[in-house]
């Protein structure tokens, strides 16, 4: 005789565990501005104030003219007589301005009058910036001017 098959038994039961829930994410905390509180009006007299900025100061002054004799050389301007000027019998004055800085040194020079001769007006811009000047002082301190100085051509 066969035996009938047993019955079918129940699956096994297995304990599961569920995993722990996450934990809750903190909230961001709104940001919040706060105004600086507002003074009272008797308290605004009250606060001290920030002292005002001191102006910038006065750019310098521009340099005045003096006269020639108010400045002295310390190597007087030495111009060459050009050849051909010679030849040609020019003569003439050619009056240079020259800017003279706080250590005597001539900075800027330019033709003021012409000879009437390109030669004799060359030599002599070239004279006076080889030049250099004692400082013009004021009050003791040392101030760039602007000079007139002539520069002579006289044959002889």
């Amino acid at each position: 005789m066969i035996q009938p098959p047993p019955p079918d038994l129940p699956p096994p039961v297995f304990p599961v565990e569920a995993p722990p829930p996450p934990p809750p994410k903190p909230k961001p905390k709104p940001q919040v501005h706060k105004l600086p509180p507002r003074p009272h009006p008797s308290q605004a007299a009250v606060q001290p104030s920030v002292p005002p900025q001191p102006a910038p100061p006065a750019p310098p002054a521009a340099p005045k003219t003096v006269g020639e004799s108010q400045v002295s050389f310390a190597v007087r301007p030495n111009p060459v007589y050009p050849a051909r000027a010679r030849r040609n019998n020019e003569q003439g004055v050619v009056m240079v301005r020259v800017l003279i800085d706080v250590t005597g040194r001539p900075t800027n020079v330019s033709l003021q009058a012409s000879s009437g001769h390109p030669a004799l007006d060359e030599s002599a811009l070239s004279a006076v910036k080889a030049a250099q000047f004692r400082p013009y002082t004021e009050g003791g301190a040392p101030q760039p001017v602007w000079v007139n100085v002539p520069i002579k051509f006289v044959l002889q």
